[in-house]
């Protein structure tokens, strides 16, 4: 994981979203929530994610605490068609914010 400060959005890029890494990951993003009013996780060098890594996304999707402030970009195609097997594919698109929108 590196991560950046673009603007006013924190930047933080993962290498692995695996159950393994599950809690560091989120560890990392409620630290960097500390200091950044927006997060964006940069996932085009994700080529491990199983899962728990979409699990951990759609939780940040759907909870008040993150939802609005956390995003993503970078996906590959192996990661929507994970998301697409989980019908979590129209919750996990990049961009799309708050709960009142699935």
């Amino acid at each position: 994981m590196e991560h950046t400060i673009t603007g006013q959005a924190q930047v933080l890029r993962f290498n692995a979203l695996t159950i393994a890494q599950a809690s560091n990951n989120l560890n990392q993003i409620s630290v960097a929530l500390e200091t950044s009013e927006n997060l964006l996780l940069d996932l085009s060098a994700c080529d491990d994610i199983d899962t728990a890594g979409l699990q951990l996304l759609a939780a940040i999707r759907l909870d008040p605490m993150f939802q609005n402030r956390v995003d993503w970009t970078g996906v590959t195609p192996g990661f929507l068609a994970k998301a697409e097997r989980l019908g979590l594919s129209e919750l996990l698109v990049p961009g799309k914010r708050g709960s009142d929108e699935h």
